[in-house]
């Protein structure tokens, strides 16, 4: 069976190659297009592989649902996501709100120990100028973040899947011009 779905750089594959990407020094936007992709990705194999239970987290940290914690106890696979919806509970967020919340903290984690990386192998020469390329994508991931919160809430049983970049840039833009105004005033 295939490893287990972590958060932490050393064990996990996935957020590995961000670190990668980050330590070559390869621009924000494929950096910023590896990160989306981790999390579609991590989302849609803790799903479609390890049966994680999805809609019961989002149902008990949403508080509609049983105890969060006791959902959290039965998760083998994917626990370190799971206890970031554990931190959501009670707080009275929506499913969206609250996927929204989780996807930023697995960023967060992730972005931590890529800082913690850095420091250690002494390639960090800048501490705030290192804060600022980390805060400024962590701010261009929202939009992203956003789209798949969505589309987890709407269905969270179901693997989610990314749409093609190229696809999803179109549908952004006619959604743009739908919204612009036609006739000036």
């Amino acid at each position: 069976m295939a490893e287990d779905e972590r958060l932490d750089l050393k064990r996990s594959r996935r957020w590995r190659e961000v670190y990668t990407l980050f330590a070559r020094g390869e621009p924000m936007d494929r950096i910023r297009e590896k990160v989306i992709r981790c999390l579609y990705g991590a989302f849609r194999r803790l799903v479609r592989e390890y049966g994680f239970p999805m809609r019961e987290l989002l149902e008990a940290a949403a508080g509609s649902g049983g105890s969060v914690r006791d959902v959290v106890r039965r998760c083998e696979k994917g626990r370190e996501y799971a206890q970031f919806f554990e931190l959501e509970a009670g707080r009275g967020l929506s499913r969206q709100a609250i996927l929204a919340h989780v996807c930023n903290a697995v960023c967060d984690r992730v972005f931590d120990q890529i800082e913690m990386e850095e420091v250690v192998s002494g390639r960090l020469r800048d501490f705030s100028e290192h804060a600022d390329l980390l805060r400024d994508l962590k701010a261009s991931l929202q939009e992203p973040i956003e789209r798949l919160a969505t589309k987890v809430a709407e269905d969270p049983s179901r693997p989610v899947r990314m749409l093609p970049v190229a696809r999803q840039a179109r549908i952004d833009e006619q959604k743009a011009l739908l919204s612009a105004s036609l006739i000036r005033l």
